[in-house]
């Protein structure tokens, strides 16, 4: 083995996950520059300036004739005496030895070349090149050597000899202490090191050499990734980005070979498994249709660990409100149409998202009222049954009369709305006259829980009606639910009685365009810490593009982001944030109607619309012990089923997002206030890390007294504008 010197410049840990490659094939994308074996400009013909392979680190010259993938014919045999050259002996045999490899293989990049052919000098080399073939400029076999008269463009067959190049820093990355090499200088790492069994040309997915970023198609032996480029849905005629293989086909071979080259460059050993999420995006993708790659996954019910999460959302690069949105597109017999579909739903109420309004005033963002009818039923036993409702009702009671299940009698109908009146306008008596206790005013915290005990509330509403309903609201399970402060609950109920629900026309898009006006940003970027240096606030990031770390100076640093990225990257709040329970949630929008079709048919048929009136949105809340999904009824003919709990036929599956959804508990509760809290108290060395602190500020729905909703967002960023003296236009005043 022999030593590979790494630059001291390397100095944060990071996880080979987020190095993964970010961007998605598509049609009509631009041409990747290369890093590693970088091929200049240069005429068609013959140049003394050549075209330049950086390779082993020499530079390696090619001065004979290229073409641009837009020429319709390729250099004949007969060209080759365009290129001037002096031929002695030695070149003879090196000619000879070149050649004969092309009459094997048609095309070879240099890489191949040198570790096919007898040690020989670089000047002889490149002498060698320009009287053996060409090379193309461009497109998907540039930087290869082409034996003169084959055009690689001429036939499909010839897409096993297209390269696949990858912008990435190469060096091992590891954790700081892990290895002595800063006294050193060097490091050993086997599984980059050239042997019998690494061969640099080839990747085999165990090892691979790092002295050059470029790969052939047919020199990929790993066996995922040949099953990936063995599909035989290929073009008829090879396009400058792509070659022979369709937009998807590159998407999942170059993201998936990225995500393994930098596990093994940094000591990890990939797993096939953690790809299962990509292999069933379509070869030919087409972002017309609006079926977004979230929808070729693993079957419904399947768990995606950390890293399948993340390697999904790689094909994406998206500011994060609209990110797992969707474009729904319905055809009929006037055309297609296409809605954005808001995922998660983002809805929001009069009296407790007073913020949010007022700034959707301010910026002129149409929003209206929505008209829900709410269907609860309990999950049925088997997947054949049909779930059958005990119970409808209309926001706001908007349906007069009230709706009544099929297959529940009058009289029971009557006994059960009286007795849900009865137990309904109790709970919101108690949301006005009985408060929570809470550790400021009685030295305890009362989880939601031990609130309906006290006030008595009964445990069959409680099941089949109270837990349904906000733990839909909180898109979490009921157990989950019952840990929140119950002054969450009672304030959210107690704002929200007889309010009306609103929610954004045309989607959270248009609210995302107007926020992100004039605002300098990078997508991309992967925040691996933040650090107070001095009077100032160090941001380390990676590009996930090409694994690149840089880090940058603030005055000051606004993190919003979710709890458990917050202990991720801040260490002052690194043991906090564990406190601060968060879940993974799946939004799926779907046309699988055979679970709710009856109850679906039962509630339409007692609508009522007077003239004018729009249709009202049906939400089917179903449950079983532990849990409660959601499924949203659109207009459109499509159901948007959030949590779900029962399988979902994956045949009928357009579009899956999967998002982070922070919850709330006594702890967590009493962590965040002291987080948030202006009084000091004792000494200051004992405090908890406190907003602001070192100039770092959080913001988010999580980062206030309340339910963690889209309210939560606006009033903690209200709060830092405040800390900083920056006028919030739509806030006359605030207690925040």
């Amino acid at each position: 083995m022999f030593p590979l010197s790494l630059s001291k410049s390397v100095q944060a840990p990071k996880s080979h996950e987020r190095d993964a490659d970010s961007h998605q094939r598509k049609v009509g994308s631009t041409e990747n520059s290369l890093v590693i074996g970088e091929m200049q400009s240069n005429k068609e013909s013959g140049n003394s300036d050549g075209k330049k392979f950086i390779m082993y680190g020499k530079e390696i010259i090619f001065a004979g004739i290229t073409v641009r993938m837009r020429r319709k014919t390729v250099p004949q045999e007969g060209d080759r005496g365009k290129v001037k050259h002096s031929v002695d002996d030695s070149l003879k045999a090196t000619v000879h030895e070149i050649q004969q490899l092309l009459d094997r293989r048609v095309v070879v990049t240099v890489r191949v070349l040198l570790d096919w052919m007898s040690p020989t000098s670089r000047m002889s080399i490149e002498k060698a090149l320009p009287l053996c073939g060409y090379m193309f400029e461009n497109g998907p076999w540039k930087k290869a050597l082409i034996k003169f008269g084959v055009d690689p463009r001429a036939e499909p067959e010839f897409r096993h000899y297209q390269i696949v190049t990858f912008e990435m820093n190469f060096n091992p990355i590891f954790k700081r202490g892990e290895h002595d090499w800063e006294k050193s200088g060097e490091v050993t790492f086997p599984y980059l090191l050239k042997g019998d069994d690494n061969v640099p040309h080839v990747f085999g997915g165990k090892k691979f050499v790092p002295d050059d970023n470029s790969w052939q198609i047919c020199d990929i032996s790993d066996v995922l990734l040949q099953g990936i480029v063995a599909t035989s849905d290929v073009r008829s005629a090879a396009t400058l980005n792509e070659g022979f293989f369709w937009n998807g086909t590159m998407a999942k071979l170059e993201v998936i070979m990225r995500d393994k080259l930098v596990c093994i460059r940094d000591g990890g050993t990939p797993d096939d498994e953690d790809y299962a999420c990509l292999l069933s995006f379509p070869d030919n993708y087409q972002p017309p249709t609006g079926r977004d790659y979230f929808k070729y996954g693993l079957e419904f019910g399947q768990q995606y660990t950390q890293k399948q999460v993340y390697l999904r959302g790689r094909i994406q690069d998206k500011l994060s409100l609209d990110s797992a949105s969707y474009n729904l597109t319905n055809r009929d017999g006037k055309g297609a149409k296409t809605e954005r579909l808001d995922l998660p739903m983002r809805t929001f109420a009069d009296g407790y998202y007073e913020s949010l309004k007022r700034m959707y005033d301010y910026f002129g963002i149409p929003y209206g009222s929505l008209r829900f009818i709410y269907s609860l039923s309990t999950l049925p036993e088997t997947a054949t049954e049909q779930a059958s409702p005990y119970y409808m009702h209309s926001s706001n009671n908007h349906q007069l009369p009230p709706l009544r299940p099929e297959g529940l009698s009058w009289t029971g109908w009557l006994i059960e709305v009286c007795y849900l009146a009865m137990c309904y306008y109790w709970f919101k008596a108690c949301c006005f006259f009985v408060a929570p206790k809470t550790l400021e005013s009685s030295g305890t915290e009362e989880s939601l829980r031990h609130y309906v005990e006290r006030i008595m509330l009964p445990s069959y509403y409680v099941k089949n009606y109270f837990l349904p309903v906000f733990a839909s609201v909180a898109t979490c399970s009921h157990d989950a639910l019952m840990d929140f402060p119950a002054l969450d609950l009672v304030g959210y109920g107690r704002r929200t009685f007889r309010k009306k629900h609103y929610t954004v026309l045309g989607g959270v898009q248009h609210v995302e365009k107007k926020l992100s006006e004039d605002l300098n940003y990078k997508l991309g970027m992967k925040v691996t810490a933040v650090e107070n240096i001095g009077t100032k606030v160090q941001v380390s990031w990676t590009d996930t593009r090409d694994g690149q770390s840089s880090s940058r100076l603030f005055d000051h640093v606004v993190l919003a982001v979710t709890p458990d990225v917050v202990g991720a990257i801040f260490q002052p709040l690194q043991s906090a944030m564990k406190a601060v329970p968060t879940t993974t949630v799946q939004s799926v929008v779907h046309r699988d109607f055979s679970r709710i079709l009856d109850s679906s048919k039962s509630l339409w048929a007692q609508v009522s619309l007077n003239p004018g009136e729009s249709a009202p949105h049906p939400l089917h809340m179903c449950s079983d012990a532990t849990a409660t999904e959601t499924i949203h009824e659109h207009p459109s003919s499509a159901l948007i089923t959030t949590y779900p709990i029962a399988p979902i036929d994956p045949e009928k599956v357009l579009y899956t997002a999967t998002f982070t959804r922070v919850l709330r508990s006594s702890t967590s509760r009493q962590i965040i206030n002291q987080i948030f809290s202006q009084k000091t108290s004792g000494d200051d060395k004992s405090q908890l890390w406190r907003n602001g602190d070192g100039n770092v500020w959080l913001v988010g729905g999580w980062c206030w007294d309340g339910m963690v909703l889209l309210e939560g967002c606006l009033a903690s960023a209200t709060r830092v504008a405040n800390a900083l003296d920056v006028e919030v236009p739509w806030m006359k005043e605030s207690s925040l």
